[in-house]
């Protein structure tokens, strides 16, 4: 049986949500995790699109859209172990890529900016 969960909350951005298997670990079906915000006001808003080693489940896409979600600026994520890396919008006046990228290694995997558009 393959359960998930729709997971609500509130940050400072606006509202999250977020659809979670209930077997998110190596070799579950649930191969995407991603994470949807909204706000409501606009700064400068970019979006950076990652290539990402390292990740071989879905509980690695959700340790990356962790790190990721603990950014100052950071409103959306979206990451597929599948393929191997995602976006990330955020508030240029608050992050800029250098510091995405850097969380995700500290992560403990090995992110790049796609040369992809």
């Amino acid at each position: 049986m393959n359960t998930k969960y729709l997971v609500v909350g509130t940050a400072l951005a606006g509202s999250v949500l977020q659809t979670v298997d209930a077997h998110a670990g190596c070799g579950a079906p649930e191969k995407t995790i991603a994470e949807t915000t909204s706000t409501s006001t606009q700064m400068d808003t970019k979006t950076v699109r990652l290539d990402i080693e390292g990740m071989t489940c879905g509980s690695c896409a959700a340790s990356v859209k962790t790190a990721l979600g603990k950014l100052d600026g950071v409103r959306n994520v979206r990451i597929s172990f599948e393929q191997k890396g995602g976006t990330v919008e955020f508030d240029a006046t608050k992050v800029d890529e250098a510091r995405i990228v850097e969380a995700v290694n500290k992560a403990g995997f090995k992110a790049q900016q796609s040369q992809e558009s």
